[in-house]
């Protein structure tokens, strides 16, 4: 508790400082996830340019930095799909949850790092209900890229990698039959709710308690979803994230 105090404390006297930090680091990291996924396009896979985009975008809000990063994955892919899907996407979000851009951000970068229970539970204690929109909007973008990733010999074109009209239809199938990402998006509202419930209840130690009980719920419907859906979701991993989230949270 003293050191959560502590952390608190500095970052209120150097917020100045540590929000463009923090900025920078969220973008130059999401970059290179891009990169190392769906970096069909050299020019802007650069380190120069990516450090440049980065220190740039940490001078801008949020919202902005989602647009800066959903430019980037549409400029590598160059496909018709990803740009109109990002466009609802984003008509969606900034009508609903305007404020809350880092979740985009940040959602992807949990799961490429193994660590996406972390979200659901920390959206629960900080944020409303209505945060669900944005984490079942970051839940498929991430799912987006990894279809993509994953799939970039069948559905980009072998000249030039980038995906054409053709290949709309096969990614269209690939979004619609992902039952993780179905059960990701499920888990992670369910498990929203249950914290959002239990951390406001008048019950002593209210958000160790809902901090526990949403990392067991999400546990437990990703487990028996994977097993059930036969997702081939790594038990291991389940684990390891889940114990992990919940130090974090």
């Amino acid at each position: 508790i003293e050191l959560k105090e502590k952390l608190k404390n500095f970052y209120a006297e150097h917020e100045v400082v540590m929000r463009p930090i923090v900025k920078f680091l969220a973008v130059l990291v999401s970059l290179v996830v891009i990169k190392s996924n769906i970096g069909y396009m050299n020019i802007i896979n650069m380190w120069p340019v990516i450090i440049i985009i980065s220190v740039v975008s940490a001078f801008l809000t949020w919202g902005m930095l989602v647009l800066v990063l959903a430019a980037d994955i549409a400029v590598n892919i160059l496909g018709a799909l990803v740009f109109i899907v990002m466009l609802i996407m984003f008509l969606f979000f900034f009508r609903f949850t305007p404020k809350q851009g880092a979740l985009l951000v940040l959602i992807p970068l949990a799961y490429f790092l193994k660590i996406p229970f972390v979200v659901p539970i920390a959206v629960g204690l900080i944020c409303s209900p209505v945060s669900i929109v944005s984490v079942a909007f970051g839940t498929v973008l991430y799912y987006m890229i990894d279809v993509i990733s994953n799939n970039a010999t069948v559905i980009t074109n072998s000249s030039d990698g980038t995906i054409g009209s053709a290949s709309i239809n096969a990614i269209i199938n690939m979004m619609s039959n992902n039952k993780a990402m179905m059960l990701a998006v499920i888990a992670s509202a369910i498990t929203i709710m249950v914290v959002y419930i239990i951390r406001r209840a008048t019950i002593n130690n209210a958000w160790a308690v809902a901090i526990i009980t949403g990392a067991i719920a999400d546990f437990v419907i990703t487990l028996v979803g994977s097993i059930m859906l036969n997702t081939k979701s790594s038990i291991f991993w389940i684990i390891i994230g889940t114990i992990i989230s919940i130090l974090l949270a």
